[in-house]
């Protein structure tokens, strides 16, 4: 009986400490997975207003860097922070032009609201730092879900 009663409590302090280490080194909320990214899943507007942009960065952006470095595919994927409502897409980047950096990155942060909400964008190509790009105000059909 004695036996019996020493392995079961063994047992239950390790399932316990097992526990309590998986606890501690595991992975942040924000640190989440990357999902597969369609562009559906913002939903639709039916209006839109441009609030503010960047002049530097627009024209180049619309000519060449969208056109090149994001294009939607099977392999877009985006990871969204809940606490912060800031979603990043990240496109796989297939110019020669940047071989070692074979990611880009687009950084939306949503404000104001769900129904109508003001959502900020960036970019990012290779290892560099975000660009701001522009500040849209949307009035959405349906209400989003980030």
């Amino acid at each position: 009986m004695r036996k019996t009663t020493t392995c079961i409590l063994l047992f239950i302090t390790a399932f316990f400490g097992m526990f309590l280490f998986q606890q501690a080194y595991a992975l942040p909320v924000s640190a989440g997975t990357w999902h597969r990214y369609t562009p559906y899943i913002l939903g639709s507007a039916k209006k839109q207003l441009i609030l503010k942009y960047n002049g530097a960065n627009w024209g180049q952006y619309e000519d060449y860097d969208q056109r090149i470095y994001f294009k939607d595919s099977r392999t877009t994927r985006y990871r969204y922070d809940s606490k912060r409502r800031v979603m990043i897409i990240r496109y796989i980047n297939k110019s020669k032009v940047t071989p070692s950096k074979s990611y880009s990155y687009r950084k939306l942060i949503f404000a104001h609201g769900y129904k109508i909400p003001i959502i900020k964008y960036y970019y990012k190509i290779g290892h560099g730092k975000y660009n701001y790009l522009y500040t849209v105000k949307f009035w959405m059909i349906h209400p989003i879900r980030f």
